[in-house]
């Protein structure tokens, strides 16, 4: 493609912005005017536009009705099609400004006529309400730790500002904007909302990932989301935007239609399948499979809860997070969770790992919002050999707790219950594994987590050949991990397991990426997940880790 013919794409594109109602920046108005003043044929049409352009708002007056049938007259002349031939050609299947021009030209004179005709009034109301664009920006769905502005996030409680901050951990969270602008957030990313009141939105994505999918737009509105200058625009469309771990690589992958990607004046079209990867001053473009586009697909997923605008919210809580959430047989997300879904009737499982701590029939009405909380199940009464007259108190707790699991927890049952006094002059016995591991459950529901993993540690030690003391090598790994903040002790108990080998083999494999994703281990954790994903290629987890792996990648 030569030098000239991508000057002239260029300023096609730019002078369909600029007729569209964008502001162009400085750099590509100056290009404008040079290239403008280079190229007959440009200038011809940047003539017609501005006179067309110009005083359509005002009292119509012999000298504009002038200018109309002056322009209409010149642009059935031949001279004047010949001299937008060339432009023409080189827009392919854009508009050409012959027809924009007419338009404009068409839309005067009716313009006129209806003024002549129709009584005066005044418009300036009207013409001001239709420049402020609609505003309403809310976030509706809030899986794990997120963060609004600094504050935890709730669904349906308040609209977002302009300017806000919207931040993820381990999990994800979605912002719907009007007219149908839906984005949502991977985790561990970072999101503002730059300029929501404008007719040209704009995010800036600060870490991380996000994916969008937005409606054809008004005439004159679009939505861009801006990761270091490199600004993704669009004005109905699908398609995602990553930043890497270091801040350096930009990403855009389009799922559909056609998304304008760069800065300044160095801008290209990227369309349907493609993907532009933005690396300082170097830019890349590449087709990518339905593999490659999945994991920005499945960060969408959500959206199908709030298709329907008759909706009720979901508020999920309890311990311990991050258990999942599925609704009609679908994984939603992880708690805490705070979602719009449909009306109506549904059915509503909450599982930690393998073990399921809710399971039950949900019906919500419009505008409802269900608060559900859950725990883990008591543990399993010991055998009537091991219980001494001191471990009766204890069976009395046991038998409170199964029987408040057996519903719906509220916050205030989910507070530990105040302990019974123990019998003077009892014997005391030593504890079995099983009685360390309600100890330890315990310790955990109350957040005295060094005292669990004490727990847990002595569980190791006292009964070294038991399962119980190989399987809370997982729960003592990922309390390392989260509560503890100690990644290298997480590695080390998690890395233990997988040498001895169990059922909770998936669990320990996540944890421990994401313990070495802490320690910023990005070799050693991109090999972790391509170890997880020939073991565990079904998981629920192998979407995201698909898309972390391809960061990874991406990176280097």
């Amino acid at each position: 493609m030569s030098e000239a013919h991508n000057g002239f794409e260029h300023w096609a594109t730019l002078m369909d912005r600029q007729a569209a109602g964008e502001q162009l920046t400085a750099v590509e108005l100056a290009f404008c005017e040079r290239f403008a003043s280079e190229h007959p044929a440009c200038r011809e049409e940047l003539v017609v536009y501005e006179q067309l352009a110009s005083d359509l708002d005002v009292q119509p007056n012999e000298a504009s009705r002038a200018l109309v049938d002056a322009t209409l007259k010149r642009m059935e002349a031949e001279e004047a099609k010949s001299a937008f031939a060339e432009l023409g050609l080189l827009r392919k299947r854009r508009v050409p400004m012959l027809a924009l021009a007419s338009a404009v030209a068409a839309v005067a004179a009716l313009f006129t006529l209806y003024l002549h005709r129709a009584p005066k009034r005044e418009d300036s109301d009207l013409r001001m309400a239709q420049s402020v664009p609609v505003s309403r920006v809310e976030l509706v769905y809030a899986s794990g730790q997120v963060q609004v502005a600094g504050e935890a996030a709730t669904v349906g409680r308040t609209f977002l500002r302009e300017g806000s901050v919207i931040e993820t951990e381990e999990g994800s969270a979605c912002v719907l904007i009007d007219p149908d602008i839906n984005v949502c957030l991977a985790a561990r990313s970072r999101l503002r909302l730059s300029q929501i009141t404008s007719n040209a939105r704009r995010l800036d994505l600060l870490v991380g990932k996000a994916s969008t999918r937005l409606a054809t737009q008004p005439e004159g509105m679009s939505l861009s989301i801006v990761a270091d200058g490199i600004a993704s625009t669009a004005v109905g469309t699908a398609f995602s935007v990553e930043r890497s771990a270091d801040g350096r690589a930009v990403v855009t992958t389009v799922l559909n239609g056609k998304v304008r990607v760069g800065h300044a004046d160095d801008t290209r079209i990227v369309t349907a399948h493609e993907r532009s990867v933005v690396l300082g001053s170097r830019a890349d473009l590449t087709s990518v499979s339905r593999v490659e586009e999945a994991p920005s697909w499945a960060l969408l997923g959500p959206t199908v809860l709030w298709h329907d605008p008759v909706s009720a919210t979901l508020e999920l809580h309890g311990t311990p997070v991050q258990a999942q959430a599925l609704l009609d047989d679908q994984l939603i997300g992880v708690a805490p969770l705070s979602s719009l879904i449909p009306v109506g009737s549904h059915h509503l499982v909450v599982r930690n790992g393998e073990q399921v701590l809710i399971d039950r029939e949900l019906h919500v009405t419009a505008g409802e919002t269900a608060e559900i909380a859950y725990a883990l199940p008591a543990p399993a009464a010991p055998t009537p050999d091991a219980v001494t007259k001191l471990d009766a108190p204890a069976a009395k707790l046991d038998a409170r707790s199964n029987e408040q699991n057996a519903k719906l927890l509220t916050k205030e049952q989910l507070a530990p219950a105040p302990a019974l006094p123990e019998e003077p002059n009892s014997a005391q016995a030593p504890k079995t594994a099983a009685q360390w591991l309600a100890e330890a459950r315990k310790l955990m529901r109350e957040g005295r987590f060094a005292e669990a993993a004490s727990s847990y540690q002595t569980i190791m030690q006292q009964f070294p050949d038991t399962e119980t003391a190989r399987t809370v090598l997982v729960s003592l790994g990922q309390l390392q991990l989260v509560q503890l903040q100690a990644p290298e002790l997480a590695l080390h108990s998690l890395d233990n397991y997988l040498t001895r080998g169990g059922s909770l083999a998936e669990e320990a494999r996540v944890a421990r990426i994401h313990a070495l994703s802490t320690m910023h281990r990005d070799a050693d954790e991109a090999a972790a997940i391509d170890e997880f994903l020939v073991k565990h290629p079904r998981s629920l987890e192998a979407a995201a880790l698909r898309a972390r792996l391809a960061t990874l990648r991406g990176v280097r």
